[in-house]
């Protein structure tokens, strides 16, 4: 699993380079500085069906208790996402929004990982899946949680600023116990690679989603 984990880390560092990320200039202006917001409702929806259904598939009783924990410490984080729409637009997304022709590559994105759940037979590459999962929600709400506070918005919001990155901070998976547990999986080559390419694909998907975001923060900050 370290050799795993080495380039997960390395595919999270990759990822926190996207240059959606060099677009997030504070701004005091909640609808400018969270102009993405939108276009990121619908795979904050589809995320927890993935989480659920990846536990569900899971055969081995070890990792699925492990990935059921999961799903309950994630339980409820998209009624989060729906008080800071509220908070930041003063209304959710609408139906025709989130459906929007400009979002399309967003839900694309986010429907690719969504089919990672039903291509792996490997409960130890579910393992893997979520590890990948945890460690890009560690990248954008560290960024989230910095850009909020630098907007002088802290308290504001629940997704979007540092409690969350402080719940996904204290879920079972990086406990020590349970690291070192992980840790100690073992692949062969082969399933290596595999588990290597299932990361590229889980962050090749990330990218095409904050991509799609990008279009949104570069008309904020002309409106701005």
């Amino acid at each position: 699993m370290h050799h795993v984990r080495t380039h997960l880390k390395r595919s999270a560092d990759q990822f926190a380079r996207h240059p959606f990320f060099a677009l997030l200039r504070p701004t005091s202006e909640l609808r400018h500085a969270l102009a993405f917001a939108r276009g990121l409702s619908f795979w904050v929806y589809v995320f927890q069906d993935v989480i659920r259904l990846n536990a569900d598939l899971a055969r081995d009783p070890r990792y699925r208790a492990l990935l059921l924990r999961h799903c309950e410490e994630d339980r409820g984080h998209e009624q989060w996402f729906h008080a800071d729409l509220l908070e930041i637009f003063g209304a959710p997304v609408a139906l025709d929004e989130l459906f929007a022709p400009e979002f399309a590559d967003a839900r694309a994105g986010a429907l690719a990982i969504a089919a990672e759940v039903f291509r792996l037979s490997d409960d130890r590459l579910r393992i893997v899946l979520v590890d990948a999962l945890e460690a890009a929600a560690g990248v954008g709400f560290a960024r989230f949680a910095a850009h909020v506070r630098a907007s002088g918005c802290v308290d504001r919001l629940q997704y979007f600023d540092g409690r969350h990155l402080a719940v996904e901070d204290d879920h079972e998976l990086h406990d020590e116990h349970v690291e070192r547990e992980l840790d100690a999986i073992r692949f062969t080559d082969d399933e290596r690679a595999e588990a290597a390419a299932l990361i590229d694909r889980v962050f090749a998907a990330f990218a095409r989603i904050f991509t799609a975001l990008m279009p949104s923060m570069t008309l904020a900050s002309l409106a701005a």
